[in-house]
């Protein structure tokens, strides 16, 4: 069994951090892929432009896209998009077959866009856009000016990609977990927030259900019920209530007529007109 497998058997992924138009023509990547178990590739600015300027392999691509009226950079990264789709199409069964953790295929933004934030975001979507590949992932220089505050910038925009030299790692991670930590902290911060809130909005409601059997009380003193009728007021009420009850006919209100509500009891045809004559009373106060 060659070293490589034995590696990838025991968990370990091996990415290769090189790609040139040869290697795909050739059928070398592939055999790397078959063969000594590589599962991911790498790109940066650097490794294309000295595939570029070593060989031969792209004046047609180069001659083509000028006519179409590329230049510069633009030129540039859609030499290396079609290097890299064509790449990512070989990975891809590698990225299915372990649940999108190997298969992955890379490369960086212009190392001039380091200092830009708004621009490497800019340039990272088009990029991806353009790519057209679920593997392919675009990765952000953090071996400039930066470094740190790059880590930060992409944890903030959802990027988990950065590339950085073997000396840049350990500020990288450090960059990495300070982020996590200031985020886990605001978060505390906002449910602490909240929380005081929510206790203020409960204290507020308990003052005012306490403000309630006062009001209740005072009015008890004063002589009133609900409804704001005074003891003055019931005793006329009564007094009316009695005096039409009077002038009903001694016929009908003996009469045991039953009549049934819409609640499905019954009552006696008196207490019909009884209700109704306090109805009428009530409204005509």
């Amino acid at each position: 069994m060659k070293a490589t497998q034995k590696l990838h058997d025991i968990g370990q992924s091996l990415w290769i951090d090189d790609i040139t138009r040869d290697m795909l023509d050739s059928g070398r990547l592939r055999k790397y892929i078959d063969e000594l178990s590589v599962t991911g590739l790498t790109s940066n600015p650097s490794i294309f432009e000295k595939a570029v300027a070593k060989s031969t392999w792209y004046d047609g691509a180069i001659a083509k896209l000028v006519k179409a009226g590329l230049a510069g950079e633009a030129l540039f990264f859609e030499l290396a998009l079609e290097d890299l789709r064509r790449a990512a199409d070989l990975f891809l069964p590698v990225h299915q077959r372990t649940a999108t953790v190997d298969g992955w295929v890379s490369l960086e933004v212009s190392p001039l866009l380091v200092s830009d934030a708004a621009g490497t975001a800019k340039s990272a979507a088009q990029l991806h856009g353009r790519a057209q590949r679920p593997n392919l992932k675009i990765g952000i220089c953090g071996e400039h000016g930066g470094d740190a505050e790059s880590v930060k910038f992409c944890h903030k925009i959802g990027l988990d990609y950065v590339s950085a030299s073997p000396y840049m790692v350990p500020i990288a991670r450090l960059a990495a977990a300070q982020v996590v930590i200031e985020e886990k902290l605001e978060k505390k911060k906002k449910g602490r927030r909240k929380k005081a809130r929510r206790k203020k909005a409960v204290v507020k409601k308990a003052s005012v259900k306490k403000r309630q059997p006062a009001r209740k009380k005072a009015a008890k003193k004063s002589g009133k019920r609900g409804g704001g009728i005074t003891a003055a007021g019931r005793r006329r009420l009564s007094q009316l209530m009695k005096a039409r009850w009077a002038a009903i006919p001694g016929s009908l209100a003996r009469k045991p007529l039953t009549r049934h509500t819409g609640l499905g009891t019954t009552v006696r045809g008196a207490d019909v007109w009884r209700r109704l004559t306090c109805v009428l009373v009530m409204c005509w106060s």
